[in-house]
């Protein structure tokens, strides 16, 4: 009998001689009870949290009542039932809090999050290099954020390029954005590959105006590479952790080898309003450059 199933002196007689057809000697009394395999009423009063044990009792004396009822078991039977089921309900308790726990701790606070740092995978160099350092040498500054709220998580791109800064309008003008899975901490994208091509469709028509200068050729070649680029989106796995106000992107390709890891950090209120109306700037330009 393994420690932890709560058994009187006298219910480990019981179960000794039911399962050993004999009475215990002295020593062996004495060397069950130094191992813990029964324990005095007072202590075990004391050693169980109160609804684990009400709960534990409630589940013993429903199983206890229905075998009595149904086969007619003798109390030393009724015995070792009580203790496996008493020792189940013990194990489905621990379960039950280790899965709380566990969702609790894959969930991102709501708010909005500053890149800090980013690696990727360089194809040449054979090996993960820092993004934004790669930025700096061409003089842009990688600016992306997140933003969290509810089940939704929503990718920005931002760069900072002096007087003409660059974002994405598939980033103001869709609602592409991911959902979080709290238990396998991943991130799944919120739209179908069909959904997203119906998007992409009014979204590039709506930002590129047909004209002298765009034809609705050039127009079909942009759909066909934002379909492309995100069919293999849909092809990796993103997972995310939460470390204290950070919030770690990684991601990876089909072949499961890491392609990119990026670190963004929680911003306070006052930080969060001057990013937005930087960025909101930055969009009316945006479509002002391309509709104009």
């Amino acid at each position: 009998m393994k420690k932890g199933t709560f058994m009187n002196e006298k219910e480990w007689l019981d179960y000794f001689e039911t399962i050993n057809n004999r009475k215990p000697t002295e020593e062996e009394n004495q060397q069950a009870k130094a191992n813990g395999e029964f324990i005095s009423q007072e202590s075990k009063d004391e050693g169980v949290n109160p609804q684990q044990a009400q709960l534990s009792d409630q589940v013993t004396q429903a199983v206890l009542q229905a075998t009595t009822a149904k086969t007619g078991l003798s109390k030393k039977a009724k015995i070792i039932i009580a203790s496996v089921v008493g020792a189940i309900v013990l194990v489905a308790l621990s379960f039950g809090g280790y899965a709380f726990m566990h969702l609790q701790g894959g969930k991102i606070p709501e708010g909005t999050y500053l890149l800090e740092t980013y690696r990727f995978y360089h194809k040449d160099k054979k090996k993960m290099v820092d993004g934004k350092e790669s930025f700096k040498k061409s003089g842009l500054e990688a600016h992306d954020f997140v933003k969290v709220k509810g089940n939704n998580v929503k990718f920005y791109f931002y760069t900072l390029a002096g007087g003409n800064n660059l974002v994405d309008f598939t980033d103001y003008d869709t609602d592409k954005a991911y959902r979080p899975d709290a238990w396998s901490r991943t991130l799944k994208p919120n739209m179908s590959l069909s959904e997203y091509t119906k998007v992409i469709d009014q979204a590039v028509d709506s930002q590129y105006k047909i004209s002298e200068y765009r034809t609705k050729a050039d127009n079909d070649e942009s759909k066909k590479i934002y379909v492309k680029s995100y069919k293999e989106s849909l092809e990796e796995t993103v997972r995310y952790k939460v470390k204290g106000d950070k919030l770690i992107v990684t991601t990876y390709n089909k072949k499961g080898k890491l392609t990119e890891e990026r670190s963004f950090k929680h911003l306070s209120e006052d930080d969060v309003k001057k990013l937005d109306y930087d960025y909101e700037r930055d969009v009316r330009a945006d479509k002002k450059r391309f509709q104009n």
